[in-house]
């Protein structure tokens, strides 16, 4: 769980990169004011095991306070400061300005992915897109034949799998909102967040951000409004895997090896 307080994208990449660090599964849930949560509630939670926190106390004690005597006590844990080798670059230093100021919000949110062992660098754009959202959240699943030619394709987990995951992650950082799914099948065809007026930002990392620049072309030449763009900043630089970078292919080949031949 992170500090109970509103964040910025820049706060959200910083708690989930200590999350790489430690353990890139781990189930790092923000809960925060704007989407439902109160001391009370955060206290409830049976499931809750550890604070984040950045500054001050006073919201850890609270919780504390408030936590019935049945459950268990809740660790807290600083929010480390990244290291001299993560701070980002010159290219991308326009974006990590823009994302020091709190969260907008929109009706209207996409935002896709194939959300495979769900790590902490799905779990940051989830949660924005989640966190960005007042009313309608849509997120696009590549469909199981898409990955046909992923590194170890016989771990990946199911369609249905990753989409069970991708949305009781979402509720969980934000009960308020609506969120629909689909499955994303053809790389030519275009999405939702292209194709449906209504939609009004999409998340996007900063990998992945040529192709919001793509959804936007195609929104132009037919007659809808640009989308905002969400831009996360990349977590897991040094992930707590072998080579030290955070993805879904590189816990697959963990998994593999732990297996050992078939």
């Amino acid at each position: 769980m992170s500090r109970l307080a509103e964040l910025s994208l820049t706060q959200l990449a910083r708690c989930y990169d200590v999350a790489a660090r430690y353990n890139p599964r781990l189930d790092l849930i923000p809960l925060l004011p704007s989407a439902g949560w109160s001391i009370s509630k955060v206290a409830a939670l049976e499931d809750l095991r550890t604070f984040l926190q950045e500054g001050s106390t006073q919201l850890y004690e609270a919780i504390c306070a408030a936590r019935p005597s049945a459950l268990e006590p809740v660790t807290i844990q600083e929010v480390a400061q990244p290291d001299s080798d993560d701070v980002p670059s010159e290219s991308n230093a326009a974006v990590t300005a823009q994302s020091d100021a709190p969260l907008r919000r929109y009706q209207h949110v996409a935002v896709g992915g194939t959300f495979d062992r769900l790590h902490a660098g799905h779990r940051i754009l989830l949660a924005a897109a989640a966190l960005s959202s007042l009313s309608n959240l849509y997120i696009g699943i590549t469909s199981d034949k898409l990955l046909q030619r992923k590194q170890h394709h016989d771990l990946l987990e199911s369609f249905d799998h990753r989409q069970d995951a991708a949305l009781a992650f979402m509720k969980a950082v934000n009960p308020r909102i609506a969120i629909r799914s689909g499955a994303l099948t053809d790389p030519e065809e275009p999405t939702q967040a292209a194709t449906d007026p209504s939609m009004q930002a999409l998340v996007v990392s900063q990998e992945t951000i040529q192709g919001g620049h793509s959804i936007n072309t195609y929104r132009t030449q037919h007659g809808s409004k640009p989308l905002e763009l969400i831009v996360i900043e990349l977590v897991g630089i040094h992930a707590a895997t072998p080579s030290g970078k955070l993805s879904s292919t590189e816990l697959r080949a963990m998994e593999a090896q732990k297996r050992g031949p078939a």
